[in-house]
């Protein structure tokens, strides 16, 4: 992460999401007000990248079948999740990374998967 100052903008810049560049940008020289935006951006990584193992969606998807306790943030974007899935009659679905994940390993092994 590099934070700079110049010119009475204050911005913070880094890489989140598998490296995808971000950058936050303000008018003001007081850089609490963009690294308090960064982070949040991180805390939003922390919760909701499903690539990372170690993030809170992550470990879910990696641990299976279970019952879990998730973050107030989690639990309102699965809420309304559930509510897209409803509207689209299930065109739509949050929950289907772990499917994802196992038909590209089978795939990648030139097979269907198991049961």
């Amino acid at each position: 992460m590099a934070t700079s100052i110049s010119n009475g903008w204050s911005d913070v810049s880094g890489e989140l999401y598998h490296g995808i560049p971000c950058c936050i940008r303000a008018r003001s020289a007081d850089q609490r007000i963009v690294d308090a935006g960064w982070a949040i951006l991180e805390r939003v990584n922390e919760i909701f990248n499903a690539h990372r193992p170690d993030s809170e969606l992550g470990a879910i998807n990696n641990a299976g079948i279970g019952t879990w306790s998730i973050s107030p943030w989690l639990h309102a974007c699965l809420t309304h999740a559930r509510h897209i899935e409803e509207l689209s009659n299930g065109a739509w679905c949050a929950t289907t990374m772990p499917l994802v994940r196992l038909w590209r390993t089978a795939m990648q092994q030139g097979r269907e998967p198991d049961e």
